[in-house]
């Protein structure tokens, strides 16, 4: 996955857009090349036929993309929405981030996010580990889980201090 990204001006937030774009076009041209091919599960699952969502330069499997590329969109879309709540603020975006970094956090540190897409909303205690893990940050002083899934849209009830967004599907 890509490394962290300093998000500061609309034109970033835009390039964004296009390399998601980018990457989601790459990976249409490669799932149609492999229409015809008995063994198409097998290499889009083994071979580097995708890219990472944010630099079709970089090649990974076509089953690591489509998860990523889901994860980086609801990242985007959080990130748009954190702009608008917080329209002074510098972002790092690193969406995926492992360790004890966030998905989302304001330069200043006062504003955090964690992001993920999933079939369920349940699944692996992504959101119950996402709010833990913003709990663990007691100095951030805006702290939001998103989260997108198949069939939630409704308002999520907040977790103490912590919002909680069902992105749009």
């Amino acid at each position: 996955m890509s490394v962290s990204e300093t998000i500061e001006t609309t034109e970033q937030v835009a390039d964004l857009r296009r390399r998601l774009d980018a990457s989601r076009d790459h990976a249409r041209a490669a799932i149609r090349s492999l229409v015809d091919d008995p063994t198409f599960l097998r290499r889009m699952k083994f071979e580097r036929l995708g890219c990472d969502p944010l630099n079709v330069e970089n090649s990974q499997n076509l089953a690591e993309q489509i998860d990523m590329q889901a994860t980086c969109e609801a990242a985007y879309d959080a990130l748009c929405v954190l702009r608008s709540r917080h329209p002074d603020k510098i972002w790092e975006f690193a969406p995926g981030a492992d360790g004890s970094g966030h998905d989302i956090v304001s330069i200043d540190g006062t504003v955090a996010a964690e992001v993920f897409a999933a079939v369920r909303v349940t699944n692996n205690r992504k959101l119950k580990d996402d709010i833990e893990k913003l709990r663990r940050s007691p100095c951030v002083t805006f702290r939001y889980a998103f989260f997108r899934a198949p069939g939630v849209h409704e308002k999520q009830p907040p977790e103490g201090d912590i919002l909680v967004v069902a992105l749009a599907f």
